[in-house]
């Protein structure tokens, strides 16, 4: 079904993971819109991408170099070559990720006339890579993003708080659009983590770290807690950030406490596996610590993908995380920074002998890319019709 109405996604990021970002782009396209997504080259990707009715081009800088300079001189071409394709092919709709692609997005979209839609992923100016940048450049980039989010038509948000604190920051309409997986269903059990680590036959249940290597996560809660886990191992599968934990500190903690049998890592996996990869564990484990209200208030994808995929959760006793465990009963809540709390839920849960499945199962009716898609539509629908 067509409808030809042109969309252009915007995100100063390389898009090769984005769950969100390619989701929503996947339903949008089913739907009979045409949707581009426009993203920053990384090292190592295709420039132009096609995925289930939707392209992504990558705009590439070739500045050498990861000085401040050439960081500004990368993001100014981004915003130039973004700001010229959205001039040249005039879409109906500038859906925007993130703030730093917001001065491109809006400037264009207001020029042609199309109608905007930003899409903030979280609490930017409370985030942990507010250290990322220098503090100039910091408070710049957060005084755009509340001067140019006030002149998009539509603000949506992952989480309630999220959209509370929007709301009156930008004084605009916002919408909740949360971080969830495919469904409804659950994904037949599968024995991949165990086969691509050399696991086959061994009896201990999987605990699984499903994301980024950074900061504020409690990775090394985490490992420590295995030292009193009974019955388990642990799986990191993700990969390390910019500014993120490196391997090798990580592995170094884990050899120093003696855990190289029980604690692995693995590289991350494409986005359209992570589902099967995830199904094949038994636990999923979310230790976001209060760092920030970012974390404070976060409802991460990997904790709606730990669900959808079959597994009971330990998560974070955090308010919108904990409050969602606790009204559907599908895992144990923990204290983020205390590694010997982390162990006796993990130790809980892996006694259970699933008695959480039927909760699974009535959670992942309720919170489903389906239901969600079709909010962000009626949004869509609305929002042309004005």
């Amino acid at each position: 079904m067509k409808n030809n109405t042109k969309v252009v996604m915007i995100l100063a990021e390389p898009c090769h993971n984005d769950s969100r970002v390619m989701r929503q782009a996947r339903t949008l396209s089913e739907t009979g819109y045409g949707v581009t997504i426009l993203a920053l080259y990384g090292k190592g990707l295709n420039r132009i991408e096609e995925h289930d009715g939707y392209r992504i081009i990558r705009l590439c800088c070739w500045l050498p170099g990861s000085g401040i300079v050439a960081m500004v001189a990368r993001e100014f071409f981004f915003y130039i070559t973004s700001f010229l394709f959205i001039l040249w092919s005039r879409p109906l709709v500038c859906h925007i990720h993130n703030p730093r692609a917001l001065m491109p997005g809006v400037l264009a979209a207001k020029l042609v006339g199309a109608k905007i839609i930003y899409d903030s992923h979280e609490l930017w100016g409370e985030a942990v890579h507010r250290t990322d940048f220098p503090q100039w450049i910091f408070r710049v980039v957060v005084g755009l993003e509340k001067f140019l989010a006030h002149r998009a038509d539509v603000v949506l948000a992952v989480s309630g708080y999220i959209v509370r604190v929007l709301r009156k920051r930008f004084r605009k309409p916002v919408f909740l659009i949360r971080n969830v997986s495919d469904g409804p269903q659950i994904t037949l059990k599968g024995d991949l983590l165990r086969k691509s680590l050399g696991l086959s036959g061994d009896p201990r249940k999987i605990v699984l770290y499903q994301g980024l290597f950074s900061p504020g996560r409690g990775l090394f809660e985490i490992i420590e807690a295995m030292q009193w886990a009974t019955g388990a191992v642990l799986i990191f599968l993700g990969y390390e950030g910019t500014h993120g934990i490196r391997v090798p500190d990580m592995k170094a903690k884990i050899d120093g406490l003696g855990l190289s049998q029980k604690v692995f890592i693995y590289g991350p996996v494409p986005a359209d596996m992570i589902l099967q990869y995830t199904a094949s564990a038994d636990i999923g484990v979310c230790s976001i610590q209060a760092v920030n209200k970012n974390h404070v208030f976060c409802l991460p994808n990997k904790f709606f993908s730990y669900v959808m995929a079959g597994l009971s959760v330990a998560v974070s006793n955090l308010p919108e995380m904990g409050r969602l465990v606790n009204k559907y009963s599908v895992g144990v809540t923990f204290d983020p920074t205390d590694p010997r709390d982390i162990a006796e839920k993990l130790n809980t849960l892996l006694g259970s002998n699933g008695v959480y499945q039927k909760n699974i199962a009535r959670f992942n009716r309720v919170f489903n890319w389906e239901r969600e898609g079709r909010r962000m539509l009626n949004i869509y629908k609305k929002l042309l019709s004005i």
